[in-house]
């Protein structure tokens, strides 16, 4: 007996309440942070017509009747073939970034061959002796003069944050295009 009791008690408190202040109650709904519920609410649909606005104003969409999204022509420079507008700024930006970034990063290796390629020489012919026999100074000054110059332009850089810094400018410089992208396919805006 004292099992059944129990078992009617329990089930008594996983009853919903039935008092009238506990409908007035709300709801508890699916938990959604609310920066994610505030993001999707902001978003509208542009109309046809605003669309295309937006869209030639962007200079992103050709000039004849058919309104149609230019795509970039080529590999090399991406900007050539497109309107003039934004979209063939932030193109243009970026594919500048990347050919910064990319020669940068030659120039820097470079620096870092020759500095190694220094060292190496100024060592194996000072262990070899003929740096005191022969009276090659010259030669040996010029390649440690070379050597500083060459460390103290790699320290420039270095301390310039050049390579990463127009790494981080083509990133920005990609999300933004992504952003246009977006924008021109499926029309949402803020």
């Amino acid at each position: 007996m004292a099992s059944t009791s129990t078992a009617q008690l329990k089930m008594e408190t996983l009853s919903p309440p039935t008092s009238r202040a506990s409908s007035r109650m709300p709801i508890p709904r699916k938990a959604v942070p609310c920066s994610e519920e505030h993001h999707l609410s902001t978003y509208t649909r542009l109309s046809a017509a605003d669309q295309e606005i937006v869209l030639l104003s962007l200079g992103a969409v050709s000039l004849d009747e058919r309104h149609t999204l230019i795509q970039q022509k080529s590999k090399i420079y991406p900007p050539r073939g497109l309107l003039e507008g934004l979209y063939k700024d932030i193109i243009r930006s970026r594919v500048m970034s990347q050919y910064q970034y990319y020669s940068v990063c030659i120039l820097f290796n470079f620096i870092l061959l020759l500095i190694l390629c220094a060292i190496m020489t100024v060592l194996s012919s000072m262990a070899s002796g003929k740096y005191m026999d022969n009276g090659k100074d010259t030669c040996m000054t010029t390649i440690e003069a070379v050597n500083t110059i060459n460390a103290g332009l790699l320290a420039l850089m270095h301390h310039s944050g050049l390579p990463h810094r127009y790494k981080s400018d083509w990133k920005e410089f990609d999300g933004v295009e992504i952003h246009v992208k977006e924008l021109m396919e499926s029309g949402l805006v803020k």
